[in-house]
């Protein structure tokens, strides 16, 4: 119900940025954090180096930031098989790019996507229904909601993704 009221906020215009100042890299470490435990009970390693994170005061909109990258990790999460590794960067863009000054990319060994799904991908409601994901739930609206809040925020998200090899996403944002 949450995503579905969000994603009515979003579409409606209703939804703005609420920047503060937050700690990068005490803040991006927080995010991952949050999500090893549900790693842990499926075997699932995270792989990620939290010393690299940009150690500087950013100005974010904290929530909708989380928002963006804890959907990412909880679907990397969901879709990749025990034994499976999900990556996890935050790198400073400098100089920037297309106004952009942070890439985050989030990065799984897991099912990966088929070519005809991605073209639908950022549809609210869209899940790719393959025997694989038969016990992942979810309401196909987490991807929905990532696109919007990236676009609200002038960045810029792209995927890579190749059947039972894994799924790539680089996102990146004007973060000052």
């Amino acid at each position: 119900v949450n995503d579905t009221l969000e994603l009515s906020r979003i579409e409606s215009g209703k939804m703005t940025l609420v920047p503060q100042p937050v700690e990068g890299r005490d803040y991006w470490n927080s995010v991952v954090t949050a999500l090893r435990p549900t790693a842990e009970l499926k075997n699932i390693r995270i792989d990620t180096d939290p010393s690299s994170y940009p150690n500087k005061l950013i100005w974010i909109d904290r929530l909708k930031v989380q928002k963006v990258v804890l959907n990412l990790l909880s679907n990397a999460i969901k879709y990749t098989p025990a034994g499976g590794t999900v990556r996890f960067s935050v790198e400073e863009l400098d100089p920037p790019v297309s106004g952009c000054t942070r890439r985050i990319v989030v990065s799984d060994t897991g099912i990966g996507m088929s070519p005809e799904f991605l073209a639908r991908l950022y549809e609210p409601f869209a899940q790719e229904q393959r025997p694989e994901a038969a016990n992942v739930v979810g309401t196909g609206l987490g991807l929905s909601i990532v696109k919007r809040i990236v676009d609200l925020m002038g960045g810029s998200i792209k995927v890579e993704s190749e059947m039972n090899r894994g799924t790539s996403f680089t996102v990146d944002m004007p973060i000052p």
